[in-house]
């Protein structure tokens, strides 16, 4: 009976400890790069304090909006000043649809940040921002096209081109303006066949 009763103990400690374990992670929280790139939802100072302790985060990327998340924003900034992060953010509307600046930026400080060490991409609830962001980091940091882009989120980070299609639609836009005209070949000048 006592090796019952500490079997069920170490059963429900197994347990425990599991969801435990996935409690420190913010929400949808998603491995982009092993060892240098990490997104998901808003971490709460527990959810920092284990991304620094288990991945080594030295930056966070908020994508959050100032006046929507003010509340969330302030505490994000203390805590991060107390464990010693870097913090950069780039204000996008909830839908992810922020402006070709501002994902240029966002972009361009997930491929800095990444080549110093690891780094921690967030939204409030790590979907349409953290979508549009990881993407346009593919598109011009990784040389993928927005349809290889948008194949990821879908993948790998539970994007729906039905439901997001005005997401998608952006994206491409966003590689149509930003990004393909510096990937064209230059024309040679000479007749075709030589």
């Amino acid at each position: 009976m006592a090796g019952l009763a500490l079997g069920a103990a170490m059963l429900i400690g197994a347990g425990l400890v599991l969801l435990g374990g996935t409690k420190d992670r913010p929400r949808r929280f998603a491995v982009v790069e092993p060892g240098r790139i990490y997104r998901g939802g808003y971490p709460d100072e527990g959810e920092l304090r284990w991304l620094q302790r288990q991945l080594g985060i030295r930056e966070i990327v908020s994508l959050m909006e100032e006046s929507r998340d003010a509340d969330k924003g302030g505490r994000e900034h203390r805590t991060a000043a107390a464990l010693g992060l870097r913090l950069e953010e780039f204000p996008m509307p909830g839908d992810g649809r922020g402006d070709f600046d501002t994902l240029d930026a966002a972009a361009d400080a997930i491929a800095a940040g990444s080549a110093n060490g690891a780094i921690y991409v967030h939204c409030s609830a790590g979907k349409q921002r953290s979508n549009a962001a990881t993407a346009a980091w593919r598109m011009k940091h990784c040389g993928w096209t927005a349809d290889q882009a948008i194949e990821e989120l879908t993948r790998r980070y539970g994007f729906e081109p039905g439901d997001e299609a005005r997401l998608a639609v952006h994206l491409r836009a966003y590689y149509a303006e930003r990004i393909a005209p510096s990937r064209r070949e230059p024309q040679s000048g000479l007749p075709a066949g030589r």
